[in-house]
């Protein structure tokens, strides 16, 4: 997974502290991209950069604002480019169209900025009023929540260091849910990280620091509780086991389904069950031991959607002792 990072050459010493805590919030393993802005070269495509930069950044401005953002090149003494924008003012009398233009050190206010998995998340704070040059509560980008970024003052360490972890979490909480609308059209049975990974073009490692953290983070998960009414169980006869299960989250669970597995056969195939918060629920199943002796059954449980984090979700044991 690639970080790009976007500054003037007069901002370099803030792009170790960025790696740092990009690295540190985001995945120790994300690969960070400087990318500095020459506003004045003697080669062409110095705008190349310039362009990238307004793409990302158009993306996260509502198209109802009516606000649109260029590069304009320059050919004399060089190659030099300078950003444009294009603005329409509404009033209950009249609607006027403006441009303004950003060029040369008028650029410094857009940088340094930074951009992952072609979104554009951390810009300069007060980038919003000084694009629209209206001062406004109400910002000229979306919401971060809803694909947008965050102004943040890159100077103040600490302000950076929270928008960067608010950044992280956000994007390991969008990753999940991608991967919950994977796993709803792909045969559970064949899931492979590396291929998601790959489907996803992001790194393995992210994916399953993503997994751990967040399975971590679903506590409703700790808060499930099993036993079965009897331990004892002759072998090689099915016999019939109430197991009850207690839900002592705020969570109601639908359709949550129990797997078990150990050397037994289990009848139903497939045990679901319903469980309002702080309730137990008991449901009838059927055990058939195939050797005899002590030992723990184990017992997982898992949403439908959460069918890919199974492995990392916590397991219950209930020992049981089978009898020849």
């Amino acid at each position: 997974m690639n970080a790009e990072l976007f500054y003037l050459e007069s901002q370099a010493n803030l792009v170790t502290p960025l790696k740092d805590l990009l690295r540190e919030h985001i995945h120790a393993g994300i690969r960070v991209d400087p990318l500095m802005i020459v506003t004045q070269s003697y080669m062409r495509g110095a705008s190349d950069i310039g362009w990238r930069y307004v793409k990302l950044l158009q993306a996260a401005i509502p198209p109802e604002t009516r606000l649109n953002l260029t590069v304009k090149d320059l050919e004399t003494f060089g190659y030099r480019f300078y950003f444009e924008v294009y603005y329409t003012l509404f009033s209950s009398a009249y609607q006027s169209e403006g441009r303004k233009l950003f060029r040369d050190e008028g650029l410094a206010i857009f940088f340094p900025a930074v951009a992952i998995r072609e979104r554009m998340i951390l810009v300069p704070l007060g980038l919003s009023q000084r694009i629209s040059g209206v001062e406004k509560e109400a910002s000229l980008f979306k919401p971060f929540e809803m694909g947008g970024v965050i102004e943040v003052d890159f100077s103040d360490l600490g302000s950076l260091d929270r928008a960067t972890s608010q950044v992280g979490k956000k994007m390991r909480q969008d990753l999940i849910k991608e991967l919950r609308a994977y796993a709803t059209y792909q045969n559970i049975n064949e899931f492979n990280l590396a291929k998601i990974a790959q489907d996803f073009n992001l790194d393995l490692g992210y994916i399953q620091y993503t997994i751990t953290t967040e399975a971590a983070q679903a506590l409703f998960y700790q808060r499930l509780s099993c036993h079965f009414d009897r331990e004892v169980l002759p072998i090689n006869r099915w016999s019939k086991v109430m197991m009850m299960v207690t839900n002592d989250s705020e969570n109601a669970l639908a359709n949550l389904e129990a797997h078990v597995s150990g050397p037994v056969k289990i009848r139903p195939s497939r045990i679901q069950l319903n469980l309002p918060a702080h309730s137990t629920t008991q449901i009838p199943i059927a055990i058939m031991p195939e050797e005899a002796g002590d030992f723990p059954l184990e017992i997982a449980f898992s949403l439908p959607e959460d069918k890919l984090f199974a492995e990392w979700l916590p397991t219950h044991h209930l020992w049981i002792q089978v009898q020849d």
